[in-house]
């Protein structure tokens, strides 16, 4: 199963970003989002869709994993 939680962190890392910093440059509510996380859930399609338009990528980019991407080429 994947894994969106996860995803999220590797996302904020790759930009520098604490998750913290994360959830509020992507207008998430930061104690629901960080509550999620510490708690090991997944996260709901509308959370992720609103990641992904802040992040200006596709749901596909989201659920696809860099090494996975590496595979596609």
């Amino acid at each position: 199963m994947f894994n969106t939680t996860e995803r999220v962190a590797q996302l904020a890392e790759e930009r520098g970003m604490s998750v913290t910093q994360f959830a509020v440059e992507c207008g998430l509510n930061r104690s629901t989002f960080c509550a999620t996380l510490r708690r090991g859930g997944q996260l709901k399609v509308d959370t992720i869709e609103t990641i992904c338009n802040s992040l200006h990528i596709t749901l596909g980019e989201f659920f696809t994993l860099p090494e996975d991407a590496e595979r596609l080429y």
